[in-house]
């Protein structure tokens, strides 16, 4: 796999460059500031650039980490197939890569679906060896179908569907869909945004898809309802770098993030922002882990013998409840 630092200076050095370019056509940053403001318009390519540029390096790392927890459960199976809702710019698919490697499960018996409605820019790492298909379209609009997939992931996603979609994609696809896997993982990566209101809604719908499976005859090997925050614990300055040896962001990439506002060409007319946009505009990159938030369920099929399957407990090393990452066993 490509060195972590190395790969996280190739996309951020591009996003600077295409925001640089924007910028200097536009003659201002100012819809910049709207967009982080309302988080919304992720049609936008260049607001795509802006979302990379603060958040793919933690969200990289942050699914690198979801994704070993998940395929810890599912390493002795023959073949992991995942479908992930909601994939964006495929950093989730890049932190899937970083995993598997990690855990030595690259190979042909890996099979990655992901689905996306939004045009967003999408960063392929170059070094996948897996199957992957993509498709473009809208959750609610998935047919259902004999599924042999074991790993459902929705990477910040599963609070952005609108209630429609949802519904549609519930009793549309996964309700009607029939499902092979003797053993499958759930999984949801929870958005820092997603506190109160947002984290509730995160919980009930995920707890919704697990009923589903449920109702369709496995049984959870582990608990599910618990959110869990693996870093939480360590203080608030624990940053990526100290879990992956090679993260690094270049020095110049910080230095045009945190001064954003800089860039735009009325603040060198004038010599001031504008109202909020240093507020708004001028961010370090998001580097801590201490805001990690995921929820995972472990189920098997009922038509397995009892205690055929990996415990949770037994598969992860550890507690499934109150769990310190250093006790993981990679």
């Amino acid at each position: 796999m490509l060195n972590l630092g190395r790969h996280l200076e190739m996309v951020l050095n591009d996003c600077c460059l295409q925001l640089q370019e924007y910028i200097r056509k536009e003659g201002r940053c100012c819809k910049f500031k709207d967009f982080l403001a309302n988080m919304s318009d992720y049609n936008n390519r260049q607001f795509q650039h802006l979302y990379i540029l603060r958040y793919y390096p933690a969200y990289l790392c942050e699914y690198r980490t979801i994704y070993r927890y998940a395929l810890e459960c599912l390493r002795r199976e023959s073949v992991v197939s995942i479908q992930s809702f909601g994939v964006g710019s495929l950093v989730d698919m890049n932190g899937f890569a970083y995993a598997l490697d990690d855990l030595n499960m690259t190979g042909n018996n890996i099979i990655y679906t992901g689905y996306e409605k939004a045009d967003w820019k999408q960063i392929e790492h170059q070094d996948i060896g897996f199957e992957k298909n993509l498709h473009y379209m809208d959750i609610a609009d998935l047919q259902p179908g004999i599924q042999s997939a074991n790993l459902f992931m929705f990477p910040k996603s599963i609070t952005d569907f609108s209630q429609n979609s949802f519904e549609r994609f519930i009793k549309g696809y996964l309700e009607q869909s029939s499902f092979t896997a003797e053993r499958v993982v759930v999984t949801s990566a929870i958005s820092p945004r997603n506190n109160g209101y947002y984290r509730n809604v995160s919980q009930e719908r995920f707890c919704r898809v697990v009923q589903l499976f449920i109702n369709k005859g496995y049984q959870p090997i582990a608990p599910y309802q618990n959110i869990c925050t693996p870093f939480a614990a360590h203080n608030s300055g624990y940053y990526w770098g100290r879990e992956y040896c090679n993260f690094s962001i270049p020095a110049e990439v910080i230095n045009f993030s945190r001064s954003l506002s800089g860039q735009c060409p009325k603040v060198r007319l004038n010599g001031k922002t504008c109202y909020t946009c240093e507020q708004y505009l001028d961010k370090y990159p998001l580097l801590n882990a201490n805001g990690m938030s995921y929820q995972l369920a472990y189920l098997e099929s009922r038509n397995i013998a009892s205690g055929s399957g990996k415990n949770f407990e037994t598969v992860m090393g550890l507690d499934y409840h109150d769990f310190d990452p250093d006790d993981m066993p990679f």
